[in-house]
């Protein structure tokens, strides 16, 4: 299994900035299968949810608007395992390009979550130490990591309730 560490997470971030807009957009018309950017699509309708519902591709567009393409030999899904693979796998590789950003934000937000539970563990470790030994001051020390790990708390949620409010 592949590890996840800082330099490939540098690398997929150079790699998504490096293709330019998101997201992708499937199109499987007639056999003719294409990941377009979904900027280049025309005539776009969507469901209340934000899904593609209806589009249509254009006549002329910029060299990396049309990222990949393939003619199946079949036009629907179930007539032929070697084009349903195909189907699959081009739908895996928009939803996972789609997707990326957000599961990186993710990454780096439980990471930073990590850290900090580890620096708040080394604390109380050590105050709890020093407690323990007879320094009554240590208990001040407890006390404060509380107020700290609550007013983080505090911070966390007012920026999940921010971030929920934006369109």
């Amino acid at each position: 299994m592949s590890e996840i560490t800082p330099e490939r997470v540098a690398h997929l971030k150079h790699l998504l900035a490096s293709v330019g807009d998101l997201p992708w957009f499937l199109a499987d018309c007639e056999g003719d299968m294409q990941i377009w950017r979904e900027s280049a699509l025309q005539r776009v309708s969507r469901e209340c949810s934000g899904e593609i519902i209806g589009y249509s591709t254009p006549s002329s567009y910029k060299r990396n608007d049309l990222v990949a393409g393939w003619d199946l030999d079949t036009w629907d899904e179930g007539e032929d395992e070697d084009d349903d693979e195909r189907r699959r796998m081009a739908e895996l590789i928009v939803e996972s390009v789609n997707l990326l950003p957000h599961l990186l934000t993710a990454l780096e937000t439980a990471q930073a979550d990590q850290a900090e539970s580890a620096e708040v563990l080394t604390a109380v470790s050590l105050a709890t130490a020093r407690w323990r030994q007879g320094d009554l001051d240590a208990w001040a020390a407890l006390e404060a990591i509380e107020a700290a790990v609550a007013a983080s708390d505090d911070d966390t949620e007012a920026a999940q309730a921010e971030q929920e409010r934006q369109p």
